[in-house]
Parts: C-alpha cells; sequence; structure tokens
C-alpha cells in the first residue's frame, strides 16, 4: 500500500496560507495523482508543481476538523486511463479568494501547489481500463490550514458525495428508530406545513383555472394600455372616411365628371377634331389631287381660279332639258354660257352660246351639220282640202 507520510504544506502553501489569515479565504481547487519522482535536490516542501500529472480530480468534499484541518476528497476511476502508471505523486492544489461584506467574490489569487506528498517505492500501480480492471477510489487528503483559517468548504453541486461522507451520514440512523435528522435539521417542512401547502396549491391552482377562463376582462385592461386608443368601435357600414380619403373620392369624382364632359364634347365635334387627311379615308384633295377615270356629279359644281380675272366655272347638267351649261363668270355680273343640248326646242344636236356683258343679253345657236335650218316661203296659191301634196319649200293655207 502507497506510503504518503511525507505529505506536508509547500513552501508556497505556507506563504498561500499566511496571506488567507490576512484577510482571504482558503479554496482548494484540485486534487492531482502523478507518477513522477522527487527530483534531486528537492523534497516535498520545496516542489511548485506535480512532476509527472496522469489524473487531476474534482473536490467532492470538504469536512473541517476540530484540530484545525480540512480532509478533502475526490472520486476517482481509471476509466480514462490508457497505460497503466505508479501512483507516487499525490497533491492538492489551491488559491485565495476575497469577498466584500455581502459575501461577493471580489477577486482571486494564483493557483498554486498547496500539498505535496511522494510514495517513492511504496506506490501503488493502477492498471489500464482496457486491461478489464476496474480501479474506483475516493481518495482523500488531510491537510492542516489552523482553526483561524477561512477556509471555502462548498463544493460544486454537480459532485458526488463521498463514501467516507455517506457512511458517516448513514451511521447517524438507527436500524428500527425514528430518523435522528428533523425536518428543521435540513431546512424541510414538517408533514403538516407539507399539507398546509398543498391545499394552498390547490386553491390558487383552482382561482387560476377561474381566472384564465374569464373572458370578461378581468384585469379592465384599456383600449389605450393595448395601442388602440384611438379606436372607435363602430360598425363597418358607419365608419368616417379621414380627410385625405375624402378629398380623393371628391377628386377621383370630378375626374370622371370631366372625363364624360369631355368625351361628350369630343363625340359631337364635327369639326375633324382628329385631323383626319383624305388620303387617310381614300378622298381626293381639294388642292392638287387627280382624279383618274370617271367622276360623276350630281348636280352642279364649280371650279375656281386663282388668277383674278375668272372668278368661278360653273358645269350643270340639266337632266329635263337633256342639256349641259358650262357658265364662266367674271369679276361682275358679266358671264358666258355655252349649253350643249341634244334636243333644243325642237332642233336635234344644236350648241347654243349665251353671253351677257353690259346688262345686254344675246344668244346665238349653232346647228349641227346636216341640219341645218329651213328657209319657208308662202305658196301662191290656197289649198282646199283634199288638194295636191305641198310643194318643197313652200308653205300654204289650207281652207276647209
Amino acid at each position: 500500500m502507497a506510503d504518503f507520510s511525507n505529505l506536508t504544506i509547500t513552501e508556497k502553501g505556507r506563504l498561500l496560507l499566511a496571506d488567507v489569515q490576512a484577510g482571504g479565504e482558503l479554496d482548494a481547487t484540485r486534487l492531482v495523482m502523478g507518477s513522477g519522482d522527487i527530483p534531486v535536490g528537492k523534497t516535498a516542501a520545496t516542489m511548485t508543481g506535480v512532476v509527472y500529472p496522469v489524473i487531476s480530480l474534482e473536490i467532492d468534499s470538504k469536512e473541517r476538523t476540530p484540530d484545525g484541518k480540512v480532509i478533502f476528497g475526490g472520486y476517482y476511476l481509471n476509466a480514462e486511463v490508457t497505460e497503466a502508471f505508479y501512483f507516487k505523486e499525490f497533491a492538492l492544489y489551491a488559491r485565495a479568494i476575497y469577498r466584500d461584506e455581502e459575501g461577493n467574490i471580489t477577486s482571486t489569487g494564483d493557483e498554486m501547489l498547496y500539498a505535496y506528498g511522494n510514495a517513492g517505492n511504496t506506490a501503488d500501480l493502477i492498471p489500464a481500463y482496457t486491461t478489464g480492471a476496474v480501479v474506483e477510489k475516493h481518495l482523500e487528503m488531510v491537510s492542516y490550514v489552523g482553526n483561524e483559517t477561512e477556509v471555502n468548504l462548498s463544493v460544486e453541486s454537480n459532485i458526488y458525495v463521498s463514501m467516507r461522507t455517506f457512511e458517516k451520514h448513514a451511521s447517524r440512523h438507527s436500524k428500527g428508530g425514528a430518523d435522528p435528522i428533523a425536518p428543521a435539521d435540513i431546512g424541510a417542512a414538517t408533514s403538516e406545513e407539507v399539507a398546509g401547502l398543498r391545499n394552498e396549491v390547490s386553491n390558487i391552482s383552482q382561482t387560476g383555472n377561474t381566472h384564465t377562463s374569464n373572458k370578461s376582462n378581468p384585469h379592465g385592461v384599456t383600449a389605450s394600455q393595448v395601442g388602440l386608443g384611438n379606436v372607435n368601435n363602430t360598425s363597418d357600414a358607419d365608419k368616417p372616411v379621414s380627410t385625405a380619403q375624402a378629398t380623393a373620392i371628391a377628386d377621383a369624382k370630378k375626374a370622371g365628371t370631366d372625363a364624360q364632359t369631355n368625351l361628350s364634347g369630343h363625340i359631337a365635334n364635327k369639326n375633324n377634331p382628329h385631323g383626319v387627311t383624305p388620303a387617310q379615308i381614300g378622298a381626293v384633295n381639294k388642292n392638287g389631287d387627280t382624279v383618274n377615270g370617271d367622276l360623276n356629279v350630281n348636280g352642279a359644281f364649280a371650279v375656281e381660279r386663282s388668277d383674278s380675272n375668272r372668278k368661278a366655272r360653273t358645269v350643270a347638267h340639266n337632266n329635263a332639258d337633256k342639256e349641259v351649261d358650262f357658265q364662266n363668270y367674271g369679276d361682275d355680273s358679266n358671264y358666258v354660257s355655252v349649253r350643249v343640248a341634244t334636243e333644243a326646242k325642237g332642233i336635234g344636236d344644236a350648241v347654243k352660246v349665251t353671253q351677257m356683258s353690259g346688262g345686254q343679253f344675246s344668244a346665238f345657236t349653232v346647228l349641227h351639220t346636216g341640219n341645218k335650218e329651213k328657209i319657208f316661203t308662202f305658196g301662191a296659191d290656197d289649198l282646199e282640202a283634199g288638194s295636191t301634196p305641198l310643194g318643197n319649200g313652200q308653205l300654204h293655207f289650207v281652207y276647209e
């Protein structure tokens, strides 16, 4: 069995102890298992660190004894050991902590080797976990701190309780008697207090259920509290429109009215508002266009010239008399008319020229060749009915 009889507080540990006795608090941080030897020229007291650390143990128990010592414990399992080693070094690391009047830690010192021991040739061999040998231990180190030294005896909440601590607690219980630990010893409530708490919880639960099912605004929440202070509770049909909305509606209505007015005016405009040209509709332009083919005119039409001597020319067709009349007007009321008639006054195929000049009217008839005007003479004798035919070129009066 390993012998750590040379376990002692190191020189740095003594300086740390003096420091915490002057106003600090000793805080043990970890236990360390190592496999190194004390170097030549060194002692356990002059060591400043573990030579060959193998495993670092979390401290799971801290117990102060009446003789100024503290027992520090840590749980060990060789599950993380891949190679066997000799457990020669056993060390305790600690630091100083400082608190304010409320107990809050204000600063901490550097961690240092507080206590060190080396088993040397008496060291135990710790087998590797892969060999199938499971080694599970709770290691404890007893170290002097003095009765006047403040020691942090708290442990982390996730640390297992040591076997020694558990056995010490179990020894307080008798096998058939009452539990020697009263609820007050551990800050627990009595059975009567628990029953009262259960009733209170039940009442609170019932009250809570009643409250949560109340849909009548039991807290008196106002519209302003939920950001609806400017909202009126009105139906959709009665909701007013804003000034901006009313303006927009009026503008839209006016725009519609104006559009209808403009459309109606546009439809009634017969002055070619779109500027349609004759070419766009296949018509003949009044100026400059040429008509190819026949041009049928129903009624009279006038041809105006640009010169100042001839104001207008009119072509008229008189269907009743089967005549075509060409008239040429001058600057005044004077005009010349040329009339072509197929049957004029019983005279076939004649051209009649009429002239108005100086208020005097004159007319000339031109007969077609082969249809000359006849000159009639009176016969010497009057004829009676039944007489011989009339002579050519003579006019006779016949008496009955």
